[in-house]
């Protein structure tokens, strides 16, 4: 795509004259010297005085990419035309390497500026489309020469996004297999909903992904079951250090066997592992050196991993209407190399992932302990076994909270314990204002002056209560991040 043909959508990108540039450079220290501009608010374009011209050839290259780097990517097209020095410099790689390109929530981001800053910048950190827009912009996939980091497909890492479709999916599958035959393209982030799919366009879609060279994240979300897999005997040189796959749904691994060949495929890459599915084979994992983080439902194959030496972090996605199966407690059993824990009790023996945690060679060396449970009994496992996580340094506990657990928290037990996040729970207080300032709460200050205690679902003063707590108001401006009592909600 030339310099003359990006302007095809006038409303969409105006290359202004150079008297309407933002003021570029106004103080800029350059070795000894001190350069002052001043805005020429009246020049016209070619009003261009001698020491301009004398600044714009002296002053070096970095000095001005430090200034224009400043510039929204849309004036930095049009600080193009200025003169050709910047004609060159504004689309210098060190301007756009780590520039993202965002469509807003209402997706109205000017298809103009998109098609120029693909067809002319040497690249992107970061590209947001909606779907739509792959459909719009596959024509020009043969024009675009910009190599792009993170491809997102509208805000899709944020948790939020337009789905891919069976209407826009051929438009997603050109963008891809553009983008990625340029190489560069490490992290990709889709959600898919691909119901009433022809399997050859679903199996068009999955190559296309599972072909990208060099992808070290992919993050897919969605309801569809996708059935077909890649095809047979299609090998890729392993790349993938994380794969986060989270279903709308709880869906097993019948219905999404692709996710399965992608951590067969990159198991001696893998470091970080989020795969909702049930039953999603873990064999491809065993005795891996590489992988350090898992989130997983409760898994009859945990035990496989026990031997992976860098797996740290753990979290256990759970329903409480579920079973532990049998496995996952062995692996809670005989982990050694855990530092970070996440799990939900289940209903039925609702002690007995706690239990076999404290009872393992890892507790001594976690670090970060995260637990959710509705029995009373895992409370008051959690306070007498405190001691077996003497390296505990955060602990949250989402459940209801008795006066035993907190007294259990000294820091004879958990010397290193900087943090402690528990529910607004409290008992015979009438509201959670006046539990924070009863006994149990003030010996716990008390016995651990350095501990930060956040309390989940904070609302402050309680409107109607008598108490004289929030009578006075003391904390009714707890709920901002900055005070330095940590009482928030989310």
């Amino acid at each position: 795509m030339s310099d003359a043909t990006m302007n095809d959508d006038s409303a969409d990108l105006s290359l202004a004259p150079a008297c309407q540039l933002p003021q570029l450079l106004v103080h800029l220290d350059v070795g000894q010297d001190f350069v002052r501009r001043t805005p020429c608010s009246s020049a016209s374009p070619r009003s261009v005085t001698m020491s301009d011209a004398t600044m714009n050839d002296t002053l070096p290259d970095d000095a001005l990419l430090a200034v224009l780097g400043h510039l929204p990517t849309r004036e930095l097209f049009t600080a193009r035309v200025v003169c050709r020095r910047f004609r060159d410099l504004c689309l210098h790689r060190q301007l756009w390497k780590t520039r993202s390109l965002h469509t807003d929530d209402f997706g109205t981001a000017r298809f103009g500026l998109l098609r120029a800053v693909l067809c002319l910048a040497p690249c992107l950190h970061q590209l947001t489309l909606s779907p739509e827009q792959c459909t719009r912009l596959a024509p020009v996939v043969p024009g675009i020469s910009c190599s792009v980091s993170a491809l997102d497909i509208n805000s899709v890492f944020g948790g939020e996004g337009d789905a891919v479709t069976r209407d826009n999916v051929q438009g997603f599958i050109a963008i891809v297999q553009g983008l990625s035959s340029l190489g560069g393209l490490t992290e990709l982030g889709l959600s898919l909903a691909l119901g009433g799919a022809s399997s050859p366009l679903v199996e068009a879609l999955l190559k296309a992904i599972y072909t990208i060279d060099g992808l070290q994240t992919l993050f897919i979300s969605g309801e569809s079951q996708l059935t077909a897999d890649i095809p047979v005997g299609l090998e890729v040189k392993p790349s993938l250090k994380k794969i986060n796959y989270r279903s709308w749904g709880v869906d097993t691994y019948e219905k999404v066997p692709f996710i399965g060949s992608l951590l067969k495929a990159h198991a001696s890459t893998l470091e970080e592992v989020i795969v909702e599915l049930v039953d999603v084979p873990l064999s491809p994992l065993q005795g891996s050196k590489k992988l350090r983080s898992l989130t997983i439902f409760p898994h009859e194959e945990l035990p496989l991993l026990v031997d992976c030496p860098n797996l740290s972090t753990i979290e256990i996605v759970y329903a409480d209407s579920w079973d532990y199966p049998a496995g996952t407690i062995e692996f809670f059993r005989r982990a050694v190399s855990l530092r970070s824990v996440t799990f939900s009790c289940p209903e039925n023996d609702a002690t007995a992932p706690l239990l076999a945690l404290a009872g393992s060679k890892a507790a001594r060396g976690v670090e970060v302990l995260d637990v959710w449970a509705t029995s009373p009994d895992v409370i008051t496992l959690l306070g007498i076994s405190l001691h077996k996580f003497p390296s505990l340094r955060r602990l949250t506990f989402q459940g209801k909270v008795t006066d035993d657990f907190l007294r259990a928290v000294d820091p004879a037990v958990t010397p290193n314990l900087a943090w402690l996040t528990v529910e607004e729970r409290h008992d015979g207080s009438p509201c959670a204002h006046s539990w924070l300032h009863g006994p149990a709460i003030q010996d716990l200050f008390a016995r651990n002056p350095r501990l930060g205690l956040f309390i989940h679902d904070w609302e402050g003063n309680l409107p109607g209560c008598s108490c004289r707590w929030c009578s006075w108001g003391c904390h009714s401006n707890l709920d901002e991040p900055k005070q330095g009592f940590s009482a928030k909600s989310f």
